[in-house]
């Protein structure tokens, strides 16, 4: 297990955030917005930081499948509260120049406030992530 300001670098370090934007017809907006963060890493290492992030709160998912390009297992956080505790976690430690958590952190605050579920606050999340 690590401490906290060790689990810190390595969110800052390895973590990957992302949203998924996908067409949905269930949806009012049209589209599902799905954020996530992904760990990749060894099993042991993985497991440490998965333990980790349970003491903090934060339930996150192994997935013992190889990533092909990294060659790596995954470990994944998907749930809002739990992306939101991990954000908590690392907002004071960010430069301004971390676009790559910025925009995830700004989308985040968006999809808290519910305003993915309106084709206006996708367009903005997808303004966000650079794809508009």
């Amino acid at each position: 297990m690590y401490n906290k300001d060790i689990l810190i670098g390595i969110l800052l370090a390895k973590a990957v955030p992302n949203i998924r934007i996908s067409n949905s017809e269930t949806i009012n907006s049209g589209y599902k917005v799905e954020p996530y963060i992904h760990i990749g890493g060894s099993k042991d290492f993985l497991d440490s930081i998965a333990r980790s992030l349970l003491q903090h709160g934060v339930d996150a998912k192994y997935a013992s499948r190889y990533d092909k390009f990294t060659q790596s297992s995954r470990l994944t956080i998907r749930k809002v509260s739990n992306l939101s505790k991990i954000t908590d976690l690392i907002i004071s430690y960010l430069h301004a120049t971390n676009y790559e958590w910025r925009w995830f952190i700004e989308s985040l605050s968006l999809i808290k406030q519910r305003k993915h579920l309106t084709s206006y606050g996708v367009a903005e999340i997808m303004k966000l992530k650079g794809v508009l």
